[in-house]
């Protein structure tokens, strides 16, 4: 797995795991990563996956779709 992806869903875990502290859209976690939608998706797609979706559970992202290119 990229260093870049994996590190975006540690911080993503991290970040859920802290009180109080919800990632509601990709804007969101994008903002408390410090980094771009963009550069998000490119993570994704560096590991040859394309972003297709979020997983919520209520207004909070667990995890998002992946498709295996």
């Amino acid at each position: 797995m990229n260093k870049k992806f994996h590190d975006i869903f540690e911080a993503t875990r991290y970040l859920q795991a802290q009180e109080g502290e919800h990632i509601t859209s990709i804007g969101t976690l994008s903002r408390a990563l410090d980094l771009s939608v963009d550069e998000i998706a490119e993570a994704i797609e560096t590991v040859g996956e394309t972003l297709v979706g979020i997983v919520r559970a209520g207004r909070t992202i667990t995890g998002l779709f992946i498709r295996v290119q």
